[in-house]
């Protein structure tokens, strides 16, 4: 027999995915992006950025042309080319400050309302 250690290192990204995110989740879950306006993602960690289910939140955002906005813990180091695609970038001091999260996602969503807002005047709306 196979030892299990071994058998998880051959699945697939897609077995991974499949297990992390269910199908029907998948298709709640972009349901959801495709109606709404914007994407403010929260990263409580570094392993937020290896989370399937938050890889593909992002994937699906950007895909769609979403405002992105990232609310992350204060010491969390971003890869360039994510902070290069966000829209808006707030920081919070600890996720155990509850009103220090909810501080930062004040500040985020005027910054992508007035994106969603200029967009929408300018007719630059994406719409797949």
């Amino acid at each position: 027999a196979r030892d299990p250690a071994e058998r998880r290192m051959s699945r697939t990204l897609d077995e991974l995915l499949a297990e992390a995110f269910p199908p029907e989740h998948m298709a709640d879950l972009l349901s959801k992006l495709g109606d709404s306006a914007m994407c403010t993602s929260l990263v409580m960690s570094p392993e937020t950025l290896s989370d399937p289910k938050w890889l593909i939140e992002l994937g699906a955002t950007i895909a769609l042309d979403k405002p992105l906005g990232l609310v992350v813990q204060t010491g969390t180091i971003l890869p360039p080319k994510l902070v290069a695609v966000a829209d808006a970038v707030e920081w919070f001091p600890d996720k155990h400050d509850m009103p220090g999260v909810e501080a930062a996602f004040r500040r985020i969503l005027p910054q992508l309302q007035a994106i969603v807002d200029r967009r929408a005047k300018e007719g630059l709306t994406f719409q797949p």
